[in-house]
């Protein structure tokens, strides 16, 4: 076990150089950082204030020593400085990280409390109405994106019915009214797929000899269900909980947009267009620590949960 744990983190090392590493190249492929302040070939500033300029940036050494010179202060807890305003990386990612992580928090419950007990009411009334509705669900949600669930769902509940508001975050005050629909069409997908896992894991377990072992004894149905079988089938909706839970924090950019979300979504779409490499690099950091750490979190909830499994070491 202590093996298979240092591989992992071996393995998350290595995934956080290469990702950031591939950001880093490719935002210095792209246009020039400095024509931020000035217009394309430094119309406007003097050669020496744009060799200057270079220079406090680091372009004057080669890009590699510049991607490990970023790392260094990296692991120091320096991201540097953000090339629009000249803040500190950091804070304005710390910043907005609250708005995902609330943002994504709510679609993860609506996912868990939608898809898990539709998946488990799916396999007990397996080829009942229940059955079919379920399996409808499934199906729109994964066949339908998110940026259409949501531009749907504002038209129908904010603009048709003016129940909802169609988008933005509240400040100061908790307004559950404003999380209700970005909330629904990010996890729209996400509850339609632990809804197929869990059906699946549940339909495998129900027809195991030890279920009916169960049953035979006269253990009472409700029992059967919840603990022996949704006990033995939630490994697989689970690792795919945590793992949509880092991905709802790493991709609702979209949804952001769409609903005006004030989250790492709307500010890594904003640094792209601005070339804001520091921004660039350091979002795409947080968002591999966040999906590696989450992805580790399940393998070793493995072992916890099934005590069958094992890991060699």
């Amino acid at each position: 076990m202590q093996r298979f744990i240092a591989r992992r983190l071996v393995f998350i090392l290595f995934t956080v150089i290469g990702a950031t590493l591939f950001v880093f190249v490719l935002t210095h492929m792209a246009r020039d950082p400095r024509e931020l302040w000035v217009p394309q070939g430094g119309f406007g500033a003097s050669k020496e204030q744009w060799e200057q300029w270079g220079k406090e940036l680091g372009f004057d050494k080669p890009l590699i020593v510049q991607y490990f010179l970023w790392l260094g202060r990296m692991l120091r807890g320096d991201l540097g400085n953000t090339l629009t305003h000249d803040r500190p990386v950091i804070g304005v990612i710390a910043g907005k990280l609250g708005a995902t992580a609330q943002l994504a928090l709510g679609a993860w419950l609506w996912a868990i409390i939608v898809g898990v007990p539709f998946g488990v009411l799916s396999a007990v009334k397996r080829a009942s109405i229940w059955d079919y509705l379920a399996r409808t669900f499934a199906l729109f949600g994964q066949a339908l994106p998110a940026f259409w669930v949501g531009i749907l769902l504002i038209w129908i509940f904010a603009a048709m019915f003016n129940l909802l508001p169609s988008g933005g975050r509240p400040t100061g005050t908790l307004s559950i009214k404003h999380y209700i629909l970005p909330s629904v069409a990010l996890g729209w997908h996400a509850a339609a797929n632990l809804l197929r896992f869990t059906r699946s894991g549940m339909l495998e377990v129900l027809d195991s000899e030890y279920i009916k072992f169960a049953k035979s004894k006269g253990v009472r149905g409700w029992l059967v269900v919840w603990k022996h079988g949704l006990r033995n089938a939630v490994i697989t909706p689970l690792t795919s909980a945590l793992v949509i839970l880092a991905g709802f924090i790493t991709g609702n950019l979209v949804v952001e947009v769409v609903f005006t979300w004030p989250g790492l979504g709307r500010l890594l779409m904003d640094s792209v267009w601005t070339n804001d490499y520091p921004i660039l690099v350091g979002c795409v950091l947080v968002y591999v620590l966040l999906f590696a750490g989450m992805a580790f979190i399940a393998d070793i909830a493995y072992a916890y949960i099934d005590p069958r499994i094992r890991y060699q070491t």
